[in-house]
């Protein structure tokens, strides 16, 4: 069974948006967070951004699960984000992009 590569793109890009917001956050945080308190929820969520980011891109098993976690995290952020969740759930489910992180010999 051969995968349509075109429904796998929007997912490679989530997962390179969020390696560019873990790094974006990891530059603001060594140039302008310096308050201790906040220190520990900002390197986890830098942390988890870019491990998830880096899942997807490189179609790990695990980057799948982190990317389903996290969207069901998200689906707690109402309004948008629930909305966005929603979607992303639906895409993934209707396009059985699971496939794309069990096949190894695809090469994107």
């Amino acid at each position: 069974m051969l995968l349509d590569l075109e429904k796998f793109r929007p997912v490679r890009r989530g997962g390179v948006f969020l390696i560019t917001i873990g790094v974006a956050g990891l530059l603001y945080y060594f140039e302008h967070l310096t308050d201790p308190r906040f220190r520990t929820f900002i390197v986890v969520g830098i942390g988890w951004h870019l491990i998830t980011g880096l899942g997807i891109v490189l179609r790990k098993m695990w980057g799948y699960y982190l990317l389903k976690f996290y969207l069901y995290a998200l689906l707690l952020a109402v309004p948008i984000g629930t909305y966005i969740a929603w979607q992303s759930l639906g895409y993934l489910r209707d396009n059985e992009i699971k496939e794309f992180f069990q096949r190894k010999a695809l090469q994107l």
